[in-house]
C-alpha cells in the first residue's frame, strides 16, 4: 500500500504568468497533500495576482520586480507547514512528480529532494554549455554528483531552506546556490527524475548575463 503524501505547501514565484497561472494552478489544486499555494507576484503588469486569486492560491506581491530567488524567499518564509515544494510557474514542470518528490522527505529519508530533469526535447545549444559548466563547479565545490544543478521543482523540509535562505541571491541562481548550500550544510540530499514539458511561453532567463551571476553567486558562497 502506498504511503500518504504529508501535507506540504507549494510557491510559485511568478512575473507576468496570468495565462501560465490559469493552465497549472487547477491541475494543483486538489493534489494529495497539498495544504496552501502561495503565489509570489514579483511586480507583474498583467494579472497575475488576480488570475491566482481567483484561482485559489494565496497571493504575496512585490510592489516591484526583485527577481526569481526574492520571490522564492518571500514565499518561503509565508508558509506554515513543515514541508516547501519549489514549483515553477512556466508549465514546465509535471505536478505528477509532486508526490514522488516529497514521500521521502516526509518520510524523514531526505532533507531535500530535488527534480533531475529528463527533457521531452534536446537541450537549447547556447544554453547548454552554460548548464555544464554549472554542474561541473558544482561537483568541484561539493565533491558530489549533481546531476542537475537548477531544477525549478524541488521539495525541502521547512527548517533545512529556511537555514539557507539568508544565503541565496535574489536572482535566477537561486536554485543552483540553494544545491550547493544544502551540500555544504550536511543535509540529506536526494535527485527524482521528472519529465520536462514545454514551456507556456519562452524562458525569462538571459543566458550570458544570468549566468555569469549564478557563477559569481555560488563563488561567493564557497568564499564565506
Amino acid at each position: 500500500m502506498t504511503t500518504p503524501v504529508a501535507d506540504y505547501t507549494i510557491v510559485i514565484p511568478a512575473y507576468n504568468e496570468e495565462e501560465s497561472l490559469r493552465s497549472i494552478l487547477p491541475r494543483l489544486i486538489g493534489l494529495e497533500g497539498c495544504r496552501e499555494i502561495v503565489v509570489v507576484d514579483d511586480g507583474s503588469t498583467d494579472r497575475t495576482a488576480d488570475v491566482a486569486r481567483e484561482l485559489g492560491a494565496t497571493v504575496v506581491r512585490h510592489p516591484s520586480n526583485r527577481g526569481y530567488g526574492a520571490a522564492l524567499k518571500t514565499g518561503t518564509r509565508q508558509t506554515s507547514g513543515s514541508i516547501v515544494v519549489w514549483f515553477d510557474a512556466d508549465g514546465e514542470h509535471p505536478e505528477g512528480s509532486i508526490a514522488e518528490l516529497v514521500r521521502p522527505v516526509a518520510e524523514d529519508r531526505l532533507d531535500a529532494n530535488l527534480g533531475r530533469r529528463r527533457p521531452c526535447s534536446p537541450l537549447d545549444p547556447v544554453r547548454l554549455p552554460g548548464r555544464w559548466l554549472l554542474v561541473l563547479l558544482g561537483r568541484w565545490i561539493t565533491r558530489r554528483r549533481i546531476p542537475d544543478m537548477n531544477c525549478g521543482l524541488r521539495c525541502f523540509r521547512r527548517d533545512v531552506i529556511l537555514s539557507c535562505l539568508d544565503r541565496l541571491p535574489d536572482g535566477f541562481s537561486a536554485s543552483s546556490t540553494s544545491t550547493i548550500l544544502l551540500f555544504q550544510h550536511g543535509f540529506r540530499v536526494g535527485f527524482h527524475n521528472i519529465s520536462c514539458g514545454r514551456r507556456t511561453r519562452r524562458s525569462a532567463l538571459r543566458c550570458m548575463k544570468d549566468g555569469v551571476a549564478s557563477l559569481r553567486s555560488i563563488l561567493s558562497v564557497v568564499c564565506r
